[in-house]
């Protein structure tokens, strides 16, 4: 249970995506610092631990926009994909861009993921929250 926002968080976080990593659960939460996603604010992922699924510690923000890459990034998913970990999320507020991804490195102890690579799932305005599985 998650019962209190990280700081500078807006009330409006969603769509949690659960992984198990080195013994552990993480979840990705989608967030918006600052001014919140519809008054501008800085689209980022929200980090939470945990070793029952039941109870879970914030760790950190491992990456946020910067003003770059949308108000609010919803729909986060973090997945390993050979030796690279791959983040997809659906910013808001970020053009035409519906549907991104990011590859990278993931420290989850500072938390950070260090970017390598951009792009877009797709270019067409309509494919938005994709999921891997």
């Amino acid at each position: 249970m998650i019962s209190d926002l990280p700081a500078g968080a807006s009330p409006d976080f969603r769509d949690p995506k659960v992984l198990r990593h080195d013994g552990y659960y993480y979840m990705v939460l989608g967030n918006s610092l600052g001014k919140g996603a519809w008054h501008g604010g800085d689209g980022c992922i929200q980090l939470y631990r945990s070793s029952n699924l039941v109870e879970w510690t914030y760790v950190g923000i491992p990456i946020r926009s910067a003003g770059a890459l949308g108000t609010m990034w919803e729909c986060p998913d973090l997945f390993r994909l050979e030796d690279k970990w791959v983040l997809t999320f659906s910013p808001m507020f970020n053009g035409s861009r519906k549907a991104m991804y990011l590859v990278g490195e993931m420290d989850f102890t500072l938390p950070r993921f260090t970017v390598e690579q951009i792009g877009d799932l797709d270019r067409g305005g309509d494919w938005y929250a994709a999921q891997s599985m």
